[in-house]
């Protein structure tokens, strides 16, 4: 029997108590009648109706559609069960939980139940292979997650399961990695663990200075937490069993003696008292001092058997067996022994069944060789299961690094050929880009090369116009002129010559010249009339792109035979208007007169332009049969008024309703438009 065996184990309960879960931590919605169960399970103190609440509300999980909280509480179930020690419901809830997490790709809670059935392996003490594996995929999963802490805690678990079947150099590889997790979390407690497992690894590995070295920080690392006082004396309890297997005898006693000055650690820990009180008696049984033995021995050992403590029952025996032998007392000596040989089979302690059958093969000489021949055979088939469960441990980290290594290759490939998916659709992505921009830029250059062509069109028709207009102008002047200064002139001379003649002073003839006169005069007044008017026509003709539009009407009017009218409600001057604004609402008109000639079926068109200092407004409006704005698509039309309007940094407005006509009003700003009275 390893004399810190038990210490160990202390160690590793208390690990085990840091991962407490209870029905507190629910953040989803469930099931009223789930949630009043969960309260009667907590106020219930018999342990068959917890188990009938449990059985209940498990029942009650079928209810719940989210895969998410019926996994979490099929998890939190099932250790309930673990807890109230009911294995078979346990196993049960715990297996329909796992398939139920696979199913919905829940890792968090699949990872949970792995460690709650590595708990229950571990528990079992032979199923260290199964303990182990669970704790290995629970490992894996956390570190998928990017859940270091848990992570860290599955490789804790898994060195302890190393240590306790010999294979001490992995589980100092498992601790170092678990250390190396904890470290930059800060998690002391955890830490103490680890180095305290290292420390029992080098002492089994008999290299006692490292092992005082790593005893010494686990108990440093106390200071750095908030911890069980009784972890002081199981670090000091350690350290005296370092001295005491490098034969330090007396550093041994003064370390036992400091564990034990712990308060009330008899009540807090009674196997650890035994076991100092065992400790100090075997010390001082080999250092030579008689003192207080064997009354500690048998201290030690009563306490032991009162609490049904099996390893340290056995111990006790053995180390009472090694004392009678120092004193030459046989026959006691050889009935420890049994004793110890008995209990160590009762509780399938290999170790113990070893040191007890060495220690028969010494005493009983009669037997001596049968216990010997017994002790090789088990020894060598000991030896034989730690190689194999060694070799086990190995097989699933390799298994599960294989498939890690796999699933990487996997991922690799799949995350190239989704890296060169995306660079494939990027590139396709500039290209069609690169095709889309062309197209609008060769789109805008036919559009400023039909825009520049209008522009040309427009100034050539004005151009013609301001022809055709200056040779009405010159025309009129020319007329104008002849008539004020030849015929006005003439007239005007005979008037004058008649009054001249006016010598005469007969009645016929003064009243005769008199008639003459007035008639000249009337047709001088007649004359002047006229050239006046002529000459103020030509000073109030209407500009030329009025003409353009009259013109544009008339033609139009005759084609779709209707009536048309137009009005100015604001003095507008066109000449002031950029010559791009002109064409543009040009083409506009032009547009929106072919659409009613072509389908509104029209007998009264009514153009209006209005302005005020910023905006001019045109508006045409006709009675025809009108359309539904809302169902009917723009045509090429509609659509190339639009544009216009838009390159003008207008709006366009359209209403029409079905047999009520329809009204189109243009705004467009006045670019480059000044007020004639302000030029």
């Amino acid at each position: 029997m390893k004399n810190i065996f038990y210490f160990f184990i202390i160690s590793l309960l208390l690990l085990s108590c840091t991962k407490s879960r209870d029905f507190h931590n629910s953040d989803e919605a469930i099931n009223d009648s789930i949630s009043l169960l969960i309260d009667l399970y907590k106020s219930e103190g018999d342990i068959v109706e917890k188990k009938k609440i449990l059985s209940k509300a498990v029942s009650f999980l079928n209810n719940i559609s989210n895969d998410s909280i019926k996994n979490t509480y099929l998890a939190k179930f099932s250790y309930q069960y673990y807890k109230l020690g009911d294995t078979v419901n346990f196993l049960n809830v715990n297996e329909r939980a796992m398939e139920s997490s696979i199913k919905s790709d829940d890792s968090i809670t699949l990872a949970i139940l792995n460690w709650d059935l590595a708990t229950y392996y571990r528990d079992k003490q032979l199923k260290n292979k199964e303990a182990y594996e669970r704790y290995f995929k629970a490992k894996s999963i956390f570190e998928d997650l990017g859940n270091d802490y848990n992570a860290a805690k599955m490789l804790l678990n898994m060195a302890i399961i190393q240590t306790n079947v010999r294979d001490y150099i992995g589980s100092e590889n498992t601790t170092i990695t678990a250390i190396n997790k904890f470290e930059p979390l800060g998690k002391q407690q955890y830490l103490y663990s680890c180095y305290n497992n290292i420390g029992i690894i080098n002492n089994e590995l008999e290299e006692y200075q490292d092992a005082l070295y790593y005893h010494r920080k686990a108990l440093k690392t106390l200071d750095r937490f908030e911890s069980d006082p009784t972890l002081k004396a199981v670090s000091l309890n350690n350290i005296g069993v370092v001295y005491k297997n490098k034969g330090s005898y007396d550093d041994a006693i003064t370390s036992f003696n400091q564990a034990l000055t712990v308060d009330s650690l008899f009540y807090k820990n009674t196997i650890l008292y035994s076991a100092l009180l065992d400790n100090i008696a075997f010390s001082n049984f080999k250092s030579g001092n008689n003192a207080e033995i064997p009354y500690l021995f048998y201290k030690a050992k009563q306490i032991r058997d009162s609490i049904k403590f099996d390893p340290g029952m056995i111990e006790s025996r053995l180390n009472l067996s090694d004392y009678f032998l120092g004193e030459g007392d046989y026959d006691k000596a050889l009935s420890y022994a049994k004793e110890a040989k008995k209990l160590s089979e009762e509780s399938n302690y290999t170790d113990d069944i070893l040191a007890s059958l060495l220690k028969l093969s010494k005493l009983d000489t009669l037997n001596a060789r049968a216990y010997a021949n017994r002790y090789i055979v088990l020894s060598d088939s000991l030896q034989a299961q730690e190689r194999l469960m060694q070799n086990k441990f190995a097989r699933i980290r390799y298994e599960t690094d294989e498939y890690i290594d796999k699933n990487n290759a996997l991922s690799e490939r799949v995350r190239n050929i989704t890296i060169s998916l995306l660079i494939a659709l990027v590139v396709f992505g500039l290209l069609f880009v690169i095709k889309s921009q062309l197209s609008k830029n060769n789109q805008l250059k036919l559009e400023r090369e039909q825009q520049l062509a209008n522009e040309q069109i427009y100034n050539l028709m004005i151009d013609q116009q301001n022809k055709i207009s200056e040779g009405r102008k010159r025309e009129k002047q020319r007329i104008s002129k002849e008539l004020h200064d030849g015929v006005l002139g003439s007239l005007f001379g005979t008037r004058l010559s008649l009054g001249s003649l006016n010598t005469k002073h007969d009645e016929s003839a003064i009243s005769n010249r008199q008639n003459y006169i007035d008639r000249l005069k009337e047709i001088e007044e007649e004359i002047r009339s006229i050239s006046h008017n002529l000459q103020s026509k030509v000073l109030k003709e209407e500009q030329v792109f009025t003409s353009l539009i009259e013109e544009l009407l008339e033609i139009q009017s005759k084609a779709g035979n209707f009536n048309y009218a137009i009005q100015t409600q604001t003095d507008l001057d066109w000449d002031m208007i950029d010559g791009k604004v002109k064409i543009n609402i040009y083409r506009i008109l032009q547009e929106a007169i072919q659409n009613i000639n072509k389908y509104a079926d029209a007998t009264e068109v009514l153009l209006t332009f209005n302005a005020n200092q910023n905006h001019i407004k045109v508006t045409i409006e006709d009675d025809g049969v009108g359309f539904n704005v809302q169902k009917k698509s723009q045509g090429i039309g509609l659509s190339n008024m639009t544009s216009r309007v838009k390159d003008l940094q207008g709006t366009i407005k359209i209403t029409s309703e079905l047999s009520k006509g329809t009204l189109i009003e243009v705004t467009v700003p006045k670019t480059n438009y000044f007020d004639k009275k302000t030029a």
